[in-house]
């Protein structure tokens, strides 16, 4: 049976501080803690009666106290009880009971309903029925300390500081989800170089950084030349120890006597010439090298693609003489190398590859020609990380966006 029950609210230091009248059964009210609550264990918070939060607690499994507060109405439900690893601070206005005295509070088709942990029961249809309901916890999250959160069950968020070495300083939410799960991105490894230009405080300038690609998962470590850091658009690149050269034709070749001489003359042909690439330009989130970017060629003559090239000397042996499609690609001592599922083909015009040769995971060099015509990627020239190799950790900048 219910009583319409006055509460006089008085505290240890023995002043009354709140004077309500509550719809419940006073023989519970002899569970009552007055003026003291359990913190740091929330599990949700909410606006009802007394009465109500004691049925509250009882419909969720994970809830095992509550604190009443008799000002406002507020409800907080707890997964851990007064002991004395967890002790009842002072509270004035607030009132705390253990889950256990409530039982018998709940008369509705939820009172034979056994739960799940992390599940709750509510009525359907006049049937008691368990729900999924509290995330539990948050876990720890790499790269973050102790997250911030208010309630852990359906709609309540959990926000994570993300901070340390190489590490992107920002607020990551993990949002619990109706299915129980706390749903949302990790901290993120900086992977690019406008994030590092994102730590201005420190004025990072041009120079070589520790950069984690998406790509590989944001476990493997690259170092990347950061170029234009003091733009809206910082570029990547890969600075390249050994010669990495392209030489395209700079001839028209033409055969006579019937294919037996070799005749030259020149022309002019935007392909035509050679560069030494000093640096080769990335694309950070998928690492695929931009061939076209010449920003750091030296030696350069003509429109030249890193990895590609190109002549006029057709298929004729004849005109060996000639030949100058060359290219070489040499990734040594960067920790990277190109992919081994990048397919090179021919193009052009009777193009012919006259060899390939990729004596090591490093090095790959090419002779190419045709009428005119030359040789390639098929698709996107992509770098992986090389496991030969350990790049020293000096060489370059581990950003720190304290």
């Amino acid at each position: 049976m219910e009583f319409l029950f006055r509460i006089v609210a008085v505290c240890c230091i023995g002043f009354r501080i709140n004077c309500i009248f509550i719809c419940t059964d006073p023989t519970l009210l002899k569970s009552v803690r007055n003026c003291e609550k359990l913190e740091g264990y929330l599990i949700e918070a909410t606006t009802t009666s007394l009465m109500n939060c004691g049925k509250e607690c009882v419909y969720q499994t994970n809830c095992l106290s509550f604190n009443y507060n008799t000002q406002t109405g507020r409800c907080e439900l707890n997964r851990n009880v007064n002991s004395s690893s967890s002790p009842l601070i002072s509270s004035p206005g607030f009132l705390y009971s253990d889950k256990s005295n409530w039982i018998n509070v709940v008369t509705d088709p939820c009172r034979d309903v056994t739960c799940l942990d992390n599940e709750k029961c509510v009525v359907k249809n006049d049937t008691g029925v368990c729900i999924k309901y509290d995330c539990y916890i948050p876990s720890e999250m790499l790269y973050s300390g102790e997250p911030l959160y208010s309630g852990t069950v359906h709609g309540y968020d959990a926000v994570y500081n993300c901070s340390g070495p190489g590490v992107v300083r920002e607020d990551v939410t993990l949002t619990c989800q109706p299915n129980g799960q706390w749903v949302g991105r990790q901290c993120r490894k900086i992977s690019t170089c406008l994030q590092i230009k994102q730590c201005e405080k420190y004025n990072y300038t041009d120079g070589e950084y520790w950069l984690y690609p998406q790509v590989y998962d944001s476990t493997k470590r690259v170092k990347i030349y950061c170029h234009g850091l003091n733009t809206t658009t910082p570029k990547e690149y890969v600075t390249l120890i050994n010669e990495n050269i392209v030489r395209s034709g700079t001839n028209i070749a033409s055969l006579r006597n019937n294919g037996q001489d070799c005749v030259s003359r020149s022309t002019t042909h935007p392909k035509f010439g050679a560069a030494k690439f000093n640096k080769m330009r990335v694309d950070p989130y998928v690492m695929f090298v931009n061939v076209s970017d010449m920003t750091f060629t030296s030696e350069s003559v003509g429109i030249q693609q890193y990895g590609n090239t190109f002549d006029c000397t057709s298929r004729s042996a004849a005109c060996d003489i000639f030949r100058r499609g060359y290219a070489k690609i040499d990734t040594s001592h960067t920790g990277l190398i190109v992919s081994r599922n990048v397919e090179w083909v021919t193009y052009g015009w009777q193009p012919v590859k006259w060899y390939f040769n990729r004596t090591s995971d490093q090095v790959i060099e090419m002779l190419c020609s045709g009428h005119c015509g030359g040789c390639g990627t098929r698709g996107l020239l992509y770098l992986v990380p090389d496991s030969s190799v350990n790049v020293p950790t000096d060489s370059a900048i581990e950003v720190n966006c304290l």
